[in-house]
């Protein structure tokens, strides 16, 4: 069950309640099960009953395929995708997006990211099977993207790949992934601080 905090209306759907939410709302997505993919076209915050309790289990296709700007999400686990490219966990293209406490496994990529400003935190990306987390350039990257705090481990390709300029890579726990743990792939004038980053298959950092 997914309800509105803003407006007091409850779906069984999470995609329902978001096609009925209105801009700066609030979705608390009770603990369950979810089978769906799901669109988020509208600037709002979606909070999960933490990623134990609140899972998105799908076969194929995205999990959360986050296209407006200034969206929260937080409290979820997304996983099941599958191998097809193209096939993340969580797919964000909108700017100033804010992605805290989820967990990505088993998808294509556990967070793909072409959104200026992303902040993403307190999250774990693991067994997907390509990069745990890849940021690619986008139309209108004007604002760092920030991983923080992160656990990128055990995934089938980078840990971390990073083809847009200004990526800040800070705390994260980044270990036992097949190829480099953080590879920049071009990108230029990252900031890589405090990071754990051992045991991957190539190099730690590749520049």
């Amino acid at each position: 069950l997914v309800k509105n905090v803003n407006s007091g209306s409850t779906w069984y759907k999470i995609q329902d309640a978001i096609d009925n939410a209105s801009s700066a709302d609030t979705l608390q997505i009770w603990a369950w099960t979810y089978s769906e993919n799901v669109e988020v076209d509208e600037s709002i915050s979606i909070i999960g009953n933490g990623t134990s309790n609140t899972t998105l289990n799908i076969t194929s296709g995205k999990g959360f395929d986050i296209s407006s700007d200034d969206v929260t999400i937080s409290n979820i686990m997304v996983k099941g995708c599958g191998s097809s490219l193209g096939h993340n966990a969580f797919q964000i293209a909108g700017d100033d997006v804010t992605v805290e406490n989820v967990v990505g496994k088993d998808c294509s990529k556990g967070i793909s990211i072409s959104g200026s400003g992303a902040w993403v935190s307190n999250s774990t990306f693991s067994n997907n099977h390509l990069s745990g987390v890849e940021i690619w350039v986008g139309d209108s990257s004007t604002t760092a993207v920030t991983l923080y705090s992160n656990n990128v481990w055990w995934n089938g390709n980078h840990g971390i790949r990073a083809l847009e300029d200004d990526v800040i890579i800070k705390n994260n726990n980044i270990r036992n992934n097949t190829l480099d743990g953080f590879n920049c792939a071009g990108a230029e004038d990252s900031l890589i601080e405090n990071n754990t980053i051992v045991d991957n298959g190539d190099d730690g950092i590749e520049i």
